[in-house]
């Protein structure tokens, strides 16, 4: 009886450790891999290597039991190696590639400051600071600016809002001033610290939440500013005095309603923004980096465009408006100003000729395809975010 139950033991012993986790693993739990987890692609990622021509999932080493992306805000690429990348996610916390985007792993604070799942809205690295890096997150409830200056190794909180449930939704730092750095926050507050965040102050109070900020990536004295509620603001002096450009009207496609309408921060990607707020997906601003005043934008999935700083815009007029697909991101290339890509659905249409002809590239398989960031000093790597 005794050799029987000794048997019974070990054989439980055996499926418990061996053949459990085998099935386990199969499919898709990586409890084998300890502590440098497993590759996965989660489909809320695609890179091109290639300018667009080809497309693949990126790939995410997870923790064991460490969170995935859900979705992917933004990706900001290092001023100096040029390899290296930073990717906010929604409930993930931040990520980092040391290979232009191949592979990503999560950034583990030294601190603790930064939560693992939080959500990463914005990550913007200091040009005249590399090692210098703002981010903002939601985490325990409320919105936060953390800090490093270590290259991400470690963080420390410089700002969080007073009220719960409100959230810092975009960041820009200063190409002229690197200790200078805004923050937009959904108590509708513009605030700007030219210490680095050791102080603060108001630099656009609105009764709307500030959902959105965007310095223009080559003139840095031109900014924007949206509300919830669709309304844009323009700066020409640094953010020093805002002008009230109202909500576009242009019939029912201008509508914005109550939705969240984000775009991009002054990053080193930052003129190819759409994303979404937890989960609802947003519009997109995207200035042209080679022409002051020069913009494109979305509206509910209409592609739009102002020559004006956003006084006027006009329909921006493409085959895609024939297919009845949303756009759901745009993008100037960075070093050839007539070449523009543009998502919608599962497809990417790019033009070399300002808009006149178009190539199509459909990455199947994908959720409806949203954000499109180009690799400043590598436009031949592109990403796209996709999700619902």
């Amino acid at each position: 009886m005794i050799y029987k139950t000794i048997i019974t033991v070990v054989v439980a012993f055996i499926a418990l450790v061996i053949v459990v986790p085998l099935i386990l693993n199969a499919i898709g739990i990586d409890i084998l891999q300890g502590g440098g987890g497993s590759a996965s692609g989660t489909g809320v990622l695609f890179r091109s290597g290639d300018g667009g021509a080809h497309w693949e999932e990126a790939k995410f080493l997870r923790e064991r039991r460490g969170p995935l992306p859900a979705y992917i805000f933004d990706v900001a690429a290092h001023p100096t190696a040029t390899t290296t990348l930073f990717a906010g996610a929604k409930a993930a916390g931040l990520w980092k590639s040391e290979d232009k985007g191949l592979t990503w792993r999560p950034v583990k604070d030294a601190t603790g400051t930064l939560a693992a799942r939080s959500d990463v809205y914005r990550v913007v690295i200091s040009g005249g600071r590399p090692e210098t890096m703002y981010v903002a997150v939601y985490q325990d409830s409320r919105g936060r600016v953390l800090k490093s200056e270590d290259g991400g190794a470690s963080f420390r909180e410089i700002y969080f809002v007073g009220q719960r449930r409100y959230g810092v939704f975009d960041l820009a730092t200063s190409s002229i001033s690197p200790d200078t750095v805004m923050a937009a926050t959904g108590e509708g507050r513009l605030i700007t610290s030219d210490d680095g965040g050791r102080r603060w102050h108001f630099a656009k109070v609105l009764r709307d939440p500030i959902v959105a900020l965007s310095m223009h990536p080559r003139y840095p004295n031109e900014g924007y500013l949206l509300t919830s509620r669709g309304r844009t603001y323009r700066t020409y002096d640094g953010g020093m005095t805002w002008t009230d450009l109202g909500v576009p009207g242009q019939g029912a496609a201008m509508r914005e309603g109550n939705r969240r309408v984000i775009e991009h921060p002054y990053s080193r990607l930052a003129w190819y923004p759409s994303r979404t707020v937890r989960g609802s997906v947003t519009d997109v601003l995207a200035p042209d980096p080679h022409r002051p005043e020069v913009l494109y934008r979305t509206s509910r999935g209409v592609l739009l465009h102002s020559t004006d700083g956003g006084s006027v815009w006009q329909p921006f007029s493409t085959f895609i408006d024939d297919l009845q697909v949303p756009v759901g991101g745009v993008a100037v290339h960075p070093t050839e100003p007539n070449t523009l890509m543009v998502s919608a659905g599962e497809a990417v249409y790019t033009s070399r000729d300002a808009g006149i002809n178009w190539s199509i590239m459909r990455i199947a398989g994908s959720d409806p395809l949203r954000e499109i960031f180009i690799h400043p000093d590598d436009p031949a790597v592109v990403f796209i975010a996709s999700g619902r």
